[in-house]
């Protein structure tokens, strides 16, 4: 955890010298918040349904018609899951146990962007990217299948792509993340995947 933040401040210092240059235009700077769907899929649990979460944060870009973008939010993603031994399955399921699992964590993209449309005054835009990310679990809210943060991994990796429109100083966007790395420790084939939509103001 430590580290990770060490990281992500590290970059924004880096990025805000850069916002010291002489060519401002080139810099935005933004915070942003809104609502996510998102879903674990894993083989030791079933029945795995996404839910609505939420998530803000900032953001910083560089660039012009090619721009490098990153951001640092926390996000709460929630997800329905179902633990349903082989006794339950032969009982009718009167073992079943099913709850939502809420996660926690800092989540840290690095895009490349490209701004398919851009104002003279570059002050609105559409734009696509593309890039990876980091995720940094810090809280998992009680729950009835006994599942605690340390039973997940604490970092993941993922690819994410995003589009957004930029209209003067506000920005909408619309991100998806495609999770790398196993989420449990006891599954390796357990990934998450989240859909997000955020509104926000840039300066």
């Amino acid at each position: 955890m430590k580290n990770a933040v060490n990281t992500i401040l590290f970059i924004f210092i880096s990025v805000s010298v850069l916002s010291q240059t002489p060519d401002v235009k080139k810099t935005t700077i933004g915070i942003y918040a809104g609502g996510n769907v998102s879903s674990l899929l894993t083989d030791s649990l079933s029945n795995t349904k996404a839910r609505i979460g939420y998530q803000y944060g900032g953001f910083f870009r560089y660039g012009n018609k090619i721009f490098f973008s990153t951001d640092i939010a926390l996000y709460s993603m929630s997800s329905q899951l179902v633990d349903a031994t082989d006794t339950a399955l032969i009982i009718g399921g009167a073992n079943t146990i099913e709850d939502k699992i809420d996660l926690q964590f800092l989540h840290f993209p690095i895009h490349v962007g490209y701004k398919i449309f851009k104002s003279p005054d570059g002050t609105s835009a559409v734009w696509i990217s593309a890039g990876a990310y980091l995720d940094q679990i810090f809280k998992v809210k009680l729950n009835d299948l006994g599942l605690a943060k340390s039973d997940f991994r604490t970092t993941s990796f993922g690819l994410v792509g995003s589009a957004g429109i930029d209209l003067w100083f506000l920005t909408f966007q619309l991100n998806y993340h495609h999770g790398l790395t196993p989420i449990f420790k006891v599954d390796d084939n357990s990934l998450k995947y989240n859909v997000s939509f955020s509104a926000g103001i840039k300066f």
